[in-house]
């Protein structure tokens, strides 16, 4: 797994209550996620290839380990920073967790804790605010096309050495589901 529960103890990823989680409730949930969300990204093919990558031995490790803790990479003479992938999946977690637990099933029906002298908000603004953080890591720009800057997408691009690979950017989302 990529992404830690430490991650999310804090801001601006901070989810309450996350030490009464247990740790198999937790590596279940999120490494099914991590796994969905990169094969769907990279396609099946390259993340084989990266998890075989991350498994290999020094120096032949090296690149894949560029993907999975970040680093600087070059497009022509300017400098960028990815901030691998731990850095990339905790906001699209986030997103994915409070999507996931905001309501509570408890018999037939979908019920929601109700507290005593408080109002029920939606939990739409922290889910789109971590989903579109996660596309914006991905390289999604409005024209359609990826950007390099800053990106998973731009570290890809930049070393020849990673080969082929599919990329399919999920679109931002907003609080009205548009």
């Amino acid at each position: 797994m990529f992404v830690e529960k430490t991650a999310f103890d804090g801001r601006p990823w901070n989810l309450p209550q996350m030490s009464k989680v247990s740790d198999e409730e937790y590596d279940s949930f999120v490494g099914y996620l991590e796994g969905k969300a990169l094969t769907n990204l990279l396609g099946a093919s390259f993340y084989n290839r990266l998890k075989l990558g991350l498994e290999a031995e020094a120096p032949d490790n090296a690149i894949w380990l560029l993907i999975r803790d970040g680093g600087n990479y070059s497009i022509g003479e300017v400098d960028y920073v990815h901030g691998g992938l731990k850095d990339l999946l905790t906001p699209y977690i986030y997103s994915e967790w409070i999507r996931a637990d905001f309501e509570k099933y408890v018999g037939a029906p979908a019920v929601v804790p109700q507290f005593e002298n408080s109002e029920m908000t939606s939990p739409s603004r922290l889910i789109c605010k971590g989903w579109n953080e996660y596309v914006r890591q991905l390289g999604a720009t409005t024209s359609g096309y990826p950007s390099d800057v800053n990106t998973l997408y731009g570290i890809l691009t930049s070393n020849e050495l990673y080969g082929e690979f599919e990329y399919n950017i999920p679109n931002t989302v907003n609080i009205f589901g548009l």
